[in-house]
């Protein structure tokens, strides 16, 4: 019999005393264990659909952030668009069906694009316009795009100081995010 072996026998024989309340503290830590075991195992269902809640909204969130920062970059790249007097990629940022209102009047895709484009064109080119922070509200495949503006300048030999308000409304399309309606309206500075 190997010496440790031995030594453990001959403690069992001598302090029988000891060895029972060893035993008793183990069977104790064996019943904790077993207790943590299956409080553990109850519990860990729960934590688990909590993690995943969790990453859910996370994911969601951060596509949020991700679809918001695309549909505020389509009107960025629409006021952009004017200023470079791109009319291309004016037409492929407006859906078919795109509406544009603006001083009370209500205009087609079509009707935009032929007549009252190159007027907001020229208008850009000439007049700075400083736009604030653009604010997007998602809801599935629709988002609205707010912003407001301050336009200082000369424009036809005429001084130009308006405050502005634009609302774009945009779906998502297989091919990204496109304008289905705009909305402008202004007035002078006070």
């Amino acid at each position: 019999m190997p010496a440790a072996f031995r030594t453990l026998d001959s403690e069992l024989q001598c302090q029988p005393t000891k060895w029972a309340n060893q035993s008793a503290w183990v069977r104790s830590q064996a019943t904790e264990i077993h207790s943590f075991r299956n409080t553990t195992m109850i519990q860990i269902p729960r934590i688990a659909a909590l993690l995943f809640l969790a990453s859910t909204c996370l994911a969601q969130a951060q596509s949020g952030d991700f679809e918001a920062t695309a549909v505020a970059a389509v009107v960025r790249n629409y006021h952009a668009a004017l200023l470079a007097a791109d009319t291309q990629a004016v037409s492929r940022l407006l859906a078919p069906d795109a509406v544009i209102l603006e001083g009370g009047d209500r205009e087609s895709r079509k009707e935009y694009l032929e007549h009252h484009l190159s007027a907001d064109i020229k208008f850009a080119q000439a007049v700075p316009t400083r736009q604030s922070k653009i604010d997007v509200t998602l809801s599935g495949d629709v988002a609205w795009a707010i912003s407001t503006s301050i336009t200082q300048g000369i424009y036809e030999s005429k001084a130009v100081n308006l405050v502005g308000a634009e609302l774009m409304v945009l779906t998502r399309s297989p091919t990204g995010w496109v304008i289905r309606s705009i909305h402008w309206s202004s007035r002078r500075s006070k």
